[in-house]
């Protein structure tokens, strides 16, 4: 596990990164042939990918805890992206028809037919994010046995995927888009997702990643838990800090497109879509630290 499947995980966790933010770049210009409008295609995949992260990290990362094989359940849900995936021209497409036709039996215009777009394209995206949503903390499961290895690993991990998500987001911004197209982007990402599956699954057959016993916090007496109001405002700040977050991402890619112009450039798609990757940066980093110590306690005999 220090070596070989090591490598083999790291790797994973680097293009797992990488594929979701290429699938982010290349939504956004097939959605802009729908929507018409930068601003509008931006805000529909970005809130579809944190609605879907969100969702999927919340459902699929409890079963992970409960799985008997992670790595499996990782590569199935590699597996149903990269499907999604080659067929996400088709249904885009798809949905962009159904949108035309119900616009035009309900004579919809302004706001209604904007929110029309937004929701029909939102939970078309809503399915393979919310299994984007499910990789990394089932990933990080099938990585690590126990309560203190994930606590030595949790920074490296999420240092891995994010990079990856910076080097897609380059590679699409600056060559796929420009050079191989949104189509044939789209597929081999998809192909990319395939192998990515196979490979966990491979993983899961040569390696008993069946979930053990989590060992006490050391930071914590047993059964005891962190107050209801901490809990409450560290919920609190975190929400507040991923809704300045996004808000800053669509304000941004607001100020490019009256710098740039309206036609969609790699480097403005680029640019919009860097400012997650610098999120995750900011949520793994605290990650990364090693946690406190809790000062040596006597004995139960011996205390007062």
């Amino acid at each position: 596990m220090r070596s070989s499947a090591a490598r083999a995980y790291s790797l994973l966790f680097f293009l797992s990164g990488a594929t979701g933010l290429v699938y982010e770049l290349l939504w956004v210009r097939v959605l802009y042939q729908t929507f018409g409008s930068t601003i509008q295609s931006v805000t529909t995949v970005v809130a579809a990918y944190m609605g879907g992260l969100g969702l999927g990290a919340w459902l699929l990362g409890r079963r992970a805890d409960r799985h008997e094989r992670p790595a499996a359940l990782y590569g199935r849900l590699e597996i149903a992206i990269g499907v999604f995936g080659l067929a996400s021209p088709l249904v885009l497409a798809l949905t962009h028809r159904i949108y035309v036709g119900t616009a035009a039996a309900l004579a919809l215009d302004g706001a209604a037919s904007v929110a029309l777009r937004f929701a029909l394209a939102g939970v078309v995206l809503l399915i393979p994010t919310t299994l984007m949503g499910g990789t990394l903390p089932v990933l990080t499961r099938a990585f690590t046995a126990d309560r203190a290895e994930l606590q030595r690993s949790l920074g490296l991990l999420y240092g891995l995927n994010t990079l990856g998500a910076v080097v897609g987001t380059a590679l699409a911004g600056f060559f796929l888009i420009e050079y191989v197209g949104v189509r044939a982007s789209l597929w081999a990402t998809a192909t990319i997702n395939l192998a990515l599956g196979g490979i966990a699954l491979w993983l899961s057959g040569s390696r008993a990643d069946a979930p053990t016993a989590a060992p006490p916090d050391p930071g914590r007496e047993p059964g005891e838990r962190p107050s209801p109001a901490l809990r409450n405002t560290a919920l609190l700040l975190l929400g507040l800090t991923a809704f300045a977050a996004l808000l800053d991402e669509i304000a941004w890619t607001r100020v490019l497109v009256m710098i740039v112009g309206a036609p969609p450039t790699p480097s403005r798609w680029c640019c919009s879509c860097s400012s997650s990757a610098l999120v995750s940066v900011a949520r793994s980093w605290p990650a990364a630290a090693p946690s406190r110590p809790k000062p040596p306690q006597p004995p139960p005999g011996l205390r007062g």
